[in-house]
């Protein structure tokens, strides 16, 4: 066993680096060693960069081939077993469920973050029973269940997937309350929305378009951005020529992928997401929040979480374009004032419920645990 180590084990290096860099920079200071072991992306060298010694593995996130999830969950365990980590922590469904397994079969702690439960617990097939059979398995050893909303926690204890016990609920991923704060208020000479995501049907791209369609109608003026990676190889993903269409109908304004989405965020006067993904709490929606901008999302799981309905921004009806483009134009006939002080109840919330601090707080209260009662075992 590898001293004061611990193993993050992911769907992707670029989600270890965006949502838990903070988290690890607290660990490396602390003085433990931290590895991530995830499929290899661009992300990996500025991990490398932080401390982080990093571990390639294949993964298909959206595979349902069970072949290739019995070569994932062979390679977790070799891997495991060869690092043997004081503590490893988990994410994203496929890790939650094969490297948990893993651990418990090598006696290793672990920690869990449903991260949301995606479009598998949409349904009620064979696959979805499978599934809650796996994770029933997978985390019936581990030491924290850590969730990001009320309705994934509330839907797998009722399923009896998780015990109370090892359950805790944490504000989503958090949010750097530094890195995303407010800037002075903008004056836009044509209002601007802005929706960033992945490009992916169930975020709501298309309810976006076509709500942006009847927003132009009555105020061809209005700006709709859209921001975003496109993965041909995710079968949700919208094609890249229907989005060049839309672009090229001269209503929605395509930017592509960015690293640098907070000048996105401080020059648009609303933010949209109007997801019916199963999302653990959206941390656009987080950063958006904490620059004090409205925002417009759907009430749904993780979403409705991080607004406050007429307070922080407004909550519309899933899939359903017609309500959407209600609450665009709505938001759009507000006066400035008020939009200001609906993006400032948003920060006072981001401050209040959402801070980064508690999410970090709370993974090394349970880690140091762990490392207590081992120093005390030995």
């Amino acid at each position: 066993m590898r001293p004061k180590s611990i193993c993050i084990i992911y769907n992707t290096m670029w989600a270890v680096k965006n949502f838990r860099l903070n988290l690890i920079r607290h660990l490396i200071c602390k003085g433990y060693s931290v590895f991530a072991i995830a499929p290899y992306d661009s992300a990996e060298t500025a991990l490398q960069e932080n401390g982080v010694k990093t571990l390639n593995i294949r993964m298909k996130g959206n595979s349902k081939n069970p072949v290739s999830d019995l070569i994932l969950f062979v390679m977790l365990f070799i891997k495991l077993k060869h690092l043997h980590p004081g503590c490893v922590l988990n994410y994203t469904i496929k890790p939650n469920i094969y490297a948990s397994i893993a651990c418990s079969l090598l006696r290793i702690p672990y920690i869990n973050n449903i991260t949301g439960l995606g479009a598998v617990f949409q349904g009620n097939n064979l696959l979805t029973h499978a599934v809650s059979l796996l994770y029933r398995i997978a985390l019936k050893r581990s030491l924290t269940v850590f969730f990001q909303n009320n309705d994934d926690l509330a839907q797998l204890l009722s399923k009896r997937i998780v015990c109370k016990q090892i359950s805790l609920r944490l504000p989503g991923s958090g949010v750097n309350l530094d890195q995303f704060s407010p800037s002075l208020p903008i004056k836009n000479e044509h209002f601007t929305f802005l929706l960033f995501t992945r490009i992916l049907w169930e975020k709501g791209i298309r309810e976006y378009h076509e709500a942006a369609k009847k927003v132009y109608s009555r105020f061809p003026n209005t700006r709709f951005l859209l921001v975003g990676s496109i993965d041909p190889l995710n079968p949700s993903c919208v094609p890249r020529d229907t989005i060049q269409q839309w672009s090229e109908s001269g209503i929605i304004t395509y930017l592509g992928p960015t690293d640098s989405i907070r000048e996105y965020i401080r020059k648009s006067d609303c933010i949209v997401l109007p997801s019916y993904y199963r999302e653990g709490v959206p941390r656009s929606l987080l950063e958006s929040a904490a620059m004090a901008k409205p925002i417009i999302t759907t009430d749904w799981p993780g979403c409705r979480d991080a607004v406050d309905d007429n307070v922080t921004g407004f909550l519309c009806r899933i899939r359903d374009p017609q309500d959407l483009s209600e609450k665009m134009l709505k938001m759009i006939s507000m006066p400035a004032k008020e939009r200001e002080t609906m993006g400032m109840a948003g920060r006072n919330k981001m401050e209040r419920e959402f801070d980064e601090k508690i999410v970090i707080n709370a993974y090394s209260d349970v880690i140091q645990s762990v490392f207590k009662h081992k120093q005390g075992g030995q």
